[in-house]
């Protein structure tokens, strides 16, 4: 995985306010689904990661298959709201 710090930092912040965002949505909603939690709450296990990359973008190919599922459940997320907007 090749990126520099600047894009680990974007990344963050756009991570955590996806998460922010998540997190208000659902304290609105009482009837949130387990799988829409456990999104929420591996984006904010990944702001940890991304906080370090942030400073060390070398270290990425430690975080390479972390990242991957990021990807991943960040494709499912958006998805669900496609869906979600759809109906």
């Amino acid at each position: 995985m090749n990126r520099d710090t600047e894009y680990f930092t974007q990344l963050s912040i756009e991570s955590e306010e996806a998460y922010v965002l998540m997190n208000a949505g659902m304290c609105i909603n009482t009837s949130v689904c387990r799988e829409c939690a456990e999104h929420r709450d591996f984006i904010r296990s990944i702001l940890e990661i991304l906080s370090e990359l942030e400073i060390n973008a070398s270290a990425a190919n430690t975080y390479a298959a972390k990242l991957n599922e990021y990807s991943e459940r960040v494709s499912k997320i958006l998805k669900n709201i496609a869906v979600v907007l759809a109906s």
